[in-house]
C-alpha cells in the first residue's frame, strides 16, 4: 500500500486533483470556506498500485486556526506511523493563476517544509496546476519566479517540479512517485522517536511564531486604535467645551439685550480688586472702603458698605490654558437687595487690560448660597446698639481658556434700575 499526501493552500484544487487521478468525487471548496476540515484519505488503483490519497487541509482555513490545523494532520500523521504506513511521495500543490505568492501561500510553503523535513524532499513534488487557465508565456514566468524566489531552497534540497495540465500529467507525476522508497516526516520522526510535544516540533514552533507575530500586529492595531479614540475624545470635549463657552457668550448677549430693551439705566462706579493685595480704590467719589479681607475655602472675602451701584473688578494675569472653577465669596453691608447684581468673567484678548462695555464674551455667574444676616453693634459715641444688615454670597463658575497664558477679567456689578 503507497500512500500519497497532498497538500497546499486552500483553492489550489487538492480536492479536484484527488478526484481526477483517482475518478471518485471528492469534497471540493466552494465559496472561499475550507471544505477539507480534517484529512480526508481516498483509496484507488494507480498503475496498477493501490494507493492512499490523503487530502490534507491547509494553514489559511476558513473555520479553524492553524493550531487546530496542526492538532489533526499530526495526530493523522502519527498514527499513520503507528499503524506503519510509510509515506512513498509528497505533493504540494500551487496554483499557477495567483498573481503573486500570498501571505497564505507562503504561510502553507513554511508549514509543508517542518512538517515533511529535508529528510523528505527527495519525495516530493512541487505541482503547479491550472496551466490551460492563463497565457503560456505568462505561466511560464510565473514558475520561473517560484523556482528563482520561493521554491529554490527546496529544489536545491532535492525536491521536484513539474506541470499539472490534465489527468495524464497526473498518471505520469504518480508514475514518478509512487516507486520511491517510502519516508518518515520530521512532525513523525519529533513526536514519535524523540518523543517531543506539538509545540516542541518544528511545525510547532512555527505555528508559534506566525502567533506571535499576529500578536503584536493586532497589540500595535489596538495601540493605534485607542490612541486614535483618546484623541478623537479629547478633540470632541475640547470642541463641546468651545460650544459651550460661545452659547454662554450668546446667552450673556440676549440677556443683556433685554436688560437694554427694557429700559434699564446703568450707574456704577469703578472699582478694582487687585489678586496680590484686595485693595480697592476710590473713584467718583462713591465712598466705598474695604473693611475686611481674607482667604477663604471660597476665595477673597471682601465686605463693602455701599452696594447700590457697586463695581468690583479683578484680573488674573498670564493664565495656562485648562478649565477653571472658580469660587468667589463676597460679604456685602447694605440694605439694598443684590438681585439686581450681574457677576461676570471675560478671557481678555492679547493686550487687553479690561473687558470692553457690553462684551458678548461674557460668562454669567450665577449666585448661589446667598445667606442675609443681621448684625447689632455699638457707634463709638454713646454706645447705642444699632442694626446692620449683611449678605454673604458664594459665585461658583467654569472658565475654559484655550489659548496659552490669557488674562481673565472678573466683575461684580450692581445696578440701579
Amino acid at each position: 500500500m503507497r500512500v500519497v499526501l497532498v497538500m497546499g493552500i486552500t483553492g489550489a484544487g487538492k480536492s479536484y486533483l484527488i478526484r481526477e487521478i483517482s475518478g471518485q468525487d471528492a469534497k471540493v471548496g466552494h465559496n472561499l470556506e475550507s471544505c477539507t476540515q480534517k484529512i480526508q484519505e481516498v483509496r484507488c488503483q494507480i498503475a496498477g498500485q493501490s494507493v492512499v490519497l490523503l487530502d490534507t487541509p491547509g494553514f489559511d482555513d476558513t473555520n479553524r486556526s492553524d493550531t487546530e490545523v496542526l492538532e489533526g494532520v499530526a495526530e493523522f500523521l502519527e498514527g499513520l506511523y503507528h499503524a506503519d504506513f510509510k509515506i512513498s511521495g509528497i505533493i504540494y500543490l500551487h496554483n499557477i493563476t495567483d498573481v503573486r505568492m500570498r501571505g497564505s501561500s507562503y504561510k502553507n510553503l513554511q508549514m509543508f517544509a517542518k512538517l515533511c523535513g529535508e529528510q523528505s524532499y527527495h519525495n516530493v513534488v512541487m505541482l503547479t496546476g491550472r496551466w490551460g487557465s492563463i497565457d503560456q508565456s505568462l505561466a511560464e514566468e510565473r514558475e520561473n519566479d517560484l523556482k528563482e524566489n520561493f521554491w529554490s531552497k527546496y529544489l536545491k534540497a532535492g525536491c521536484q517540479i513539474d506541470r499539472y495540465r490534465n489527468k495524464d500529467d497526473l498518471i505520469r507525476i504518480f508514475g514518478k512517485i509512487i516507486p520511491q522508497p517510502p519516508v518518515v516526516l520530521a512532525i513523525q520522526r519529533e513526536m514519535v522517536t524523540e518523543n517531543k510535544s506539538l509545540s516542541e516540533t518544528a511545525a510547532g514552533e512555527q505555528v508559534n511564531l506566525h502567533i506571535e507575530e499576529m500578536m503584536k500586529i493586532f497589540q500595535n492595531d489596538l495601540d493605534e486604535t485607542t490612541a486614535e479614540y483618546d484623541n478623537q475624545i479629547q478633540q470632541t470635549k475640547n470642541q463641546m467645551d468651545m460650544e459651550r463657552l460661545n452659547f454662554q457668550r450668546q446667552l450673556s448677549r440676549l440677556e443683556a439685550e433685554r436688560a437694554s430693551l427694557m429700559g434699564q439705566r446703568r450707574k456704577y462706579s469703578w472699582m478694582t480688586l487687585s489678586v496680590e493685595d484686595m485693595s480697592i480704590s476710590q473713584m467718583d467719589n462713591q465712598g466705598w472702603t474695604m473693611i475686611e479681607s481674607t482667604n477663604s475655602s471660597f476665595g477673597r472675602l471682601a465686605q463693602l458698605q455701599y452696594v447700590w451701584c457697586m463695581d468690583v473688578e479683578v484680573v488674573f494675569r498670564g493664565v495656562p490654558p485648562g478649565r477653571y472653577t472658580v469660587q468667589w465669596r463676597v460679604k456685602v453691608t447694605s440694605d439694598t437687595a443684590i438681585v439686581n447684581s450681574e457677576f461676570r468673567a471675560v478671557v481678555l484678548d492679547e493686550g487687553e487690560e479690561a473687558a470692553p462695555e457690553n462684551t458678548s464674551d461674557a460668562i454669567l455667574f450665577k449666585p448661589q448660597n446667598v445667606q442675609e444676616f443681621t448684625r447689632y453693634t455699638h457707634t463709638e459715641a454713646d454706645g447705642i446698639p444699632f442694626r446692620v444688615d449683611f449678605t454673604i454670597l458664594e459665585l461658583p463658575g467654569e472658565l475654559f481658556i484655550v489659548n496659552d497664558f490669557q488674562n481673565v477679567y472678573l466683575q461684580i456689578r450692581n445696578y440701579d434700575w
